[in-house]
């Protein structure tokens, strides 16, 4: 080891002559070559010579690794002092897009409880943010600066001496095993296992949307002891999402197993459960699995533990030798209820809600999707139309969607992604007439998609359809939100009337348009179109414009269901418009208002039924 002496970036060293014949050395060369004059010392030879310099000016001994150097990458051998002033090996590599992203060390001789991979041996010198790195920080900076706290802070045991030395966030052991992409099985991070349980049997169900491309896709359902006796239970909504069931095993690990190669995991697995030597295999498709999930300590939360999992899978195409057997890690998904709810704790309430969804089109399809997203518990959507290919522009599915009827297709996507909420799908045209094979009335259905509902969410942007159901909303003491964009979906409005606290009704809102009381949203003169194969004019509009005012329509929803976790708003009325007359894009620029009892409003019944105290001012604000 030696002080680095300077060398200066150059182009790529020139190949030597591949011998007659050998194409494929030359190619390999020429590929090299070309690796090094895009790497970032040539590109910024002054840099890689301050880099340099600043090791030189800290004493730090270091070598250039020539190997990786020929392939474009900059690593460096290093030796700095430890706390006994004995020599500690580093390892520093830099990335192809240096200095916009830090460099990695490595200290390949050492353990640490903390700061440190186990397998790869980098240190944890930053926050896994990029807003933590300076581009203006150099390496001898960081070995001079961070290693020696990095070095301390990983071999405390309290957090008292080093709490205002790290980031606080936890470092979990199972992060760091290597996974195939596309793997995972789901698991219910508030489920409690007892101690005194050493393992048992696991039931994993195989999601219906195993890949081809993945190893493995599956969900815990059941954690039972060696008995069969249930210890932990999966929501029932999760078994849906299954189409086989597995009988697996697991087992309970004081430590997690510091290794990253299946193989070896597997013969410490085997060293511990002698019983785990032989396969316990399941056929799903043309292969056998055998599925361990293993239990253990690791740190979740900032200096918490909690248990972890780690899957190992064993797999075998039928009518293979169990030697000829594959192992590799599957990861653990979190996805219980409480999982979700840490993202949007404020809408953990939503969860007890029922919403009825009229119109599943381009506003009430991704209003749909988003509703329970939010984890709304219950969802009930009617419309009568089918999904054309053509509406995929602006409906959140695509052409996979296309033939089947609206509801159908939003009703088993959610389903399949969002399976907390319950979605009932009523295909249905309100207001036709009746004929002898139309055995179910309009009332019926109606009586079906509200009962027990706490909001009626109408995106049909049909004027009749709009009346009736505010009017069967106010009869029945429910919310009413409706939305609606313009033709271009140039601009569009927003909804709301709250029995018992919006003063007026929707027959008040008609009579400010009608007397120009509202302003009108923008709109595209020419923003109608009847698309081939289409017996109905629709509106131009990209979905990006329509889904805002959905998504702002679902915004309202929480607003108020919720009253209270979720802010509340304190209009009525919203008219968005994302352009001007001419067209030209300005937005999305919002107004406000509250709705009025209007005094040329011929609905008395309606405001004799909703009859509330002293009315809020009327007012705008954009």
């Amino acid at each position: 080891m030696r002080y680095g002496k300077r060398q200066r970036a150059s182009a790529a060293p020139t190949p030597s002559t591949a011998p007659t014949g050998s194409t494929e050395s030359a190619e390999a060369t020429a590929r090299s070559s070309r690796g090094i004059e895009s790497a970032w010392w040539v590109r910024q030879p002054e840099r890689y010579e301050y880099e340099l310099a600043e090791l030189d000016a800290a004493r730090i001994e270091y070598s250039i690794d020539e190997g990786a150097r020929a392939e474009g990458i900059l690593r460096l051998d290093l030796n700095i002092p430890n706390e006994e002033g004995e020599p500690l090996k580093l390892q520093a590599t830099f990335p192809d897009l240096y200095p916009y992203f830090r460099f990695e060390i490595r200290a390949p001789e050492i353990d640490l409880a903390h700061h440190q991979n186990p397998f790869s041996k980098n240190l944890c010198l930053l926050g896994r943010s990029t807003r933590h790195w300076n581009t203006g920080d150099t390496l001898a900076k960081f070995i001079c600066d961070r290693v020696p706290l990095v070095l301390m802070a990983g071999k405390s045991s309290g957090t008292a001496a080093v709490a205002a030395l790290e980031e606080h966030q936890g470092e979990p052991f199972s992060d760091y095993y290597p996974y195939p992409d596309g793997s995972m099985i789901m698991v219910d991070s508030s489920w409690q296992i007892p101690e005194h349980y050493p393992g048992g049997t696991l039931l994993v169900g195989v999601s219906r949307s195993q890949r081809r491309d993945s190893k493995f896709l599956g969900i815990a359902l059941k954690v039972q002891d060696r008995h069969r006796e249930d210890i932990v239970i999966a929501e029932p909504e999760l078994s849906w999402l299954c189409a086989q069931q597995l009988s697996c095993r697991w087992i309970r690990l004081n430590a997690p197993l510091r290794t990253e190669d299946p193989g070896e995991f597997l013969k410490q697995l085997i060293e511990i459960d002698r019983d785990l030597a032989r396969p316990h295999w399941s056929t799903i498709g043309n292969s056998r699995y055998d599925i361990i999930g293993c239990l253990f300590p690791e740190e979740q939360r900032y200096r918490e533990t909690g248990m972890g999992w780690v899957f190992l899978v064993r797999s075998i195409p039928i009518g293979g030798s169990g030697k000829g057997s594959q192992a590799f890690f599957v990861r653990a998904g979190r996805g219980g209820k409480d999982d979700l709810m840490q993202r949007i704790p404020e809408l953990r309430p939503l969860a007890e809600k029922k919403v009825a969804v009229f119109g599943t089109g381009g506003l009430g399809g991704p209003s749909s999707i988003e509703l329970a997203r939010s984890g709304v518990g219950e969802l009930r959507i009617l419309d009568q139309d089918f999904t054309d290919p053509s509406t995929v522009v602006r409906w959140p599915l695509g052409f996979t969607a296309a033939g089947r009827v609206k509801v159908c297709n939003v009703q088993e996507f959610i389903g399949l992604n969002y399976p907390y909420t319950k979605v009932t799908a009523f295909l249905h045209r309100l207001g036709s007439c009746r004929t002898s094979g139309k055995n179910v009335s309009d009332f019926a259905i109606l009586d079906q998609m509200l009962d027990g509902v706490d909001l009626v969410y109408d995106a049909t942007a049909e004027l009749g359809i709009n009346h009736l159901l505010s009017d069967v909303a106010a009869e029945r003491n429910l919310p009413y939100v409706c939305v609606s964009v313009t033709p271009g979906a140039w601009g569009g409005r927003l909804i709301r009337i709250r029995p018992g606290i919006t003063p007026g009704c929707w027959m008040c809102h008609q009579c400010m348009i009608d007397r120009r009381e509202l302003p009108v949203p923008a709109s595209n003169p020419d923003g109608e179109v009847q698309p081939v194969g289409c017996a109905d004019p629709t509106f131009t509009g990209a979905g990006f414009d329509v889904a805002s005012v959905a998504f702002d329509g679902v915004r309202l929803v929480a607003s108020t269901l919720l009253g209270g976790s979720y802010p509340e708003v304190d209009w009525d009325i919203a008219i968005v418009d994302f352009r001007n007359q001419d067209g030209q894009f300005i937005g999305p620029k919002w107004q406000f208002f509250t709705l009025q009892r209007h005094p040329e409003c011929p609905n008395v019944k309606a405001h004799r039924d909703n009859s509330v105290g002293s009315p809020k001012s009327f007012g705008t604000a954009s």
